[in-house]
């Protein structure tokens, strides 16, 4: 799987150069980014807060055997 990139842009920044454009990086944005890495598509992550602010945020999640299966087969559930 292709390592995803972090890259920190400033709120005015007006225009994105990507193929698919994510807005917000919660479970969800996040899933569907690891879901496209090795796509080949340029993918873009907007979210409000800093990657140091999200990773501090204290919140649980509950996945389900299901979600596990979706994961594996990203290739990601053994880094979860």
């Amino acid at each position: 799987m292709q390592e995803l990139q972090y890259t920190a842009y400033q709120q005015s920044v007006e225009a994105y150069d990507c193929d698919v454009a994510i807005v917000g990086g919660g479970a969800v944005g996040a899933t569907l980014a690891a879901a496209l890495a090795d796509s080949g598509l340029s993918i873009t992550i907007i979210e409000t807060n800093t990657l140091e602010a999200a990773a501090a945020r204290e919140r649980g999640y509950a996945l389900s055997p299901l979600s596990g299966q979706i994961f594996e087969g990203f290739g990601v559930w053994e880094q979860i």
